[in-house]
């Protein structure tokens, strides 16, 4: 079993043929509401896949869109038996511009009933969370409870992934409790100070996790693939051209794929490979958690 530890928003896109410009006005192409959040959309990749996932989160009571969510994971095949409901909050919610031209994004997102997963929260399911093979954890939940709960996990002996997203301080006693981390190279240089533009870059941001204690790193680099670094082993993964139509949520399919690669015993340069394919395969379809593919498709990808 996958435990995902992290957040879900409400997602509210809007398309337009490019992003506004500061103080700028436009009309759009259209728009769609959709559940989303990092942990919510990663659950939902490494679920569609077909590997038991069970979710730890927080929804807002007062929200009248949590079953957008909690129906979308439950359809997904996620295990959201150890969700809770936060008194007097909203879920999170993400903005989200998008390019209908290239593809790309801009987001920003508010955390709301996410702040409120606490490591009290995580002690109440800490039987399901000892269960995991692989634990996951992302920073749209306070980072001090991401880092309880992998130490929680770890100990049990799970694998233990963290993706810093978005970008935040790391304490040093965090990163040896990390097995893999995966930032995309802008989360990276946020954390490293390195700027992450080819494989040279990503070689020293690599070295850096790996000096303070994380034992596996993959950066991803969107359409360049990623790049891996373990057990004194640095590869480039390539990535699949395909006609991008919304960017948002690769990078969360990108890590369910990669979760659910490992937990079916492929070794982490494989795993990334699997997870260019189905991120290639999400790039194609709008919406976040709408986007993840099947098993078939991602195969299809890779044939």
């Amino acid at each position: 079993m996958i435990a995902v530890i992290g957040a879900n928003t409400i997602d509210y896109f809007s398309y337009s043929k490019r992003l506004p410009m500061p103080g700028e006005t436009m009309i759009g192409d259209s728009m769609m509401i959709g559940p989303g959040g990092k942990g919510a959309n990663q659950a939902a990749a490494a679920a569609k896949l077909g590997v038991p996932v069970c979710w730890f989160s927080k929804v807002g009571q007062l929200d009248r869109y949590k079953d957008m969510v909690l129906d979308g994971l439950t359809a997904a095949g996620v295990d959201i038996s150890a969700v809770e409901e936060e008194p007097g909050a909203f879920c999170g919610a993400g903005c989200v511009m998008i390019n209908s031209e290239t593809g790309q994004n801009s987001i920003i997102i508010m955390h709301g009933a996410n702040a409120a997963i606490t490591p009290a929260y995580i002690d109440r399911h800490k039987d399901r969370i000892l269960q995991a093979k692989i634990c996951m954890a992302e920073f749209q939940v306070p980072p001090a409870t991401a880092k309880y709960a992998l130490a929680l996990a770890g100990e049990n002996g799970a694998m233990t992934i963290l993706n810093p997203a978005p970008a935040a301080g790391i304490e040093d006693e965090f990163y040896p409790l990390v097995d893999i981390i995966t930032p995309n190279e802008v989360e990276a240089r946020d954390i490293t100070g390195i700027e992450v533009c080819d494989e040279e870059s990503a070689r020293r941001a690599a070295d850096f996790f790996h000096g303070k204690g994380t034992k596996a790193v993959v950066i991803t680099l969107g359409s360049r693939g990623a790049f891996v670094s373990s057990g004194g082993e640095q590869r480039m993964i390539r990535s699949y051209a395909v006609d991008a139509v919304d960017t948002s949520g690769a990078g969360d399919c990108f890590n369910g794929a990669l979760a659910y690669a490992l937990h079916e015993g492929q070794d982490i340069f494989s795993a990334a490979g699997f997870a260019n394919a189905a991120a290639a395969v999400s790039v194609t379809r709008r919406g976040t958690m709408a986007s993840m593919p099947g098993l078939a498709d991602v195969l299809r990808q890779i044939e």
